[in-house]
């Protein structure tokens, strides 16, 4: 189930992300030009961090090893 949705503007307006909840598990999806980037299964955080790491992205933040790669 989708929890929460996150929208780049200016220069980031091309980035988006997704934070999803099954069961106790939650997935953050990393998009940038409509291309999945990465998934990522944050369980072991809080919904918070989730959307924090969603929300970093979409503000300019980095992925971490490499924006274009797909995990």
């Amino acid at each position: 189930m989708l929890l929460h949705q996150f929208f780049g503007t200016g220069e980031y307006d091309n980035r988006v992300a997704f934070v999803f909840k099954e069961s106790d598990d939650l997935t953050v999806m990393f998009v940038r030009d409509q291309a999945i980037l990465k998934e990522v299964w944050v369980s072991r955080y809080s919904e918070q961090a989730a959307e924090d790491m969603a929300e970093n992205w979409v503000l300019g933040g980095t992925l971490g090893e490499s924006d274009d790669e797909r995990t």
